[in-house]
This record gives structure tokens, sequence and C-alpha cells, in this order.
């Protein structure tokens, strides 16, 4: 509808609540927005977690995908 490709500069996963998919339900989520809009290098990725129920394994999976801020709530 816009005419041309959206190419965002930043991705932002917000609430609090991110951290409560699955590392590979994150990585399905941010592969298919990353396909979908097509970013240039340097998107900035952040994300608002949970400290409660963060874990290691998210943390990794999220590093690999470009994850570059992230705040603890």
């Amino acid at each position: 509808a816009l005419g041309r490709p959206l190419r965002p500069v930043s991705l932002h996963l917000g609430g609090g609540t991110p951290n409560s998919l699955s590392p590979d339900l994150l990585s399905r989520l941010v592969s298919g927005l990353k396909s979908l809009f097509k970013p240039d290098e340097g998107l900035a990725f952040a994300a608002e977690l949970d400290p409660a129920v963060l874990t290691s394994a998210w943390v990794d999976r999220a590093a690999e995908l470009g994850l570059t801020r992230a705040s603890l709530g």
C-alpha cells in the first residue's frame, strides 16, 4: 500500500514479555520480521525483559539474532 518496501532502523519488543517466548519462537518472530521488512545492517534491536523468567538460552539466542539493548523490569 505504501508503494515501496519499509526499511526500519530499529526493532523494539516491549511490554516486559518478549522473553516469555521460547528461543525458537523468538527466532521465528525476528527472522520473519527481518524477512518481511528487510532492515539495513546496523538495525537497533531492543527488548524489555522480565528477569523472573529470563534464561541464559534466551539471552544467547537474542544475541545471535542481533539484540543490541535490553531493559529489565
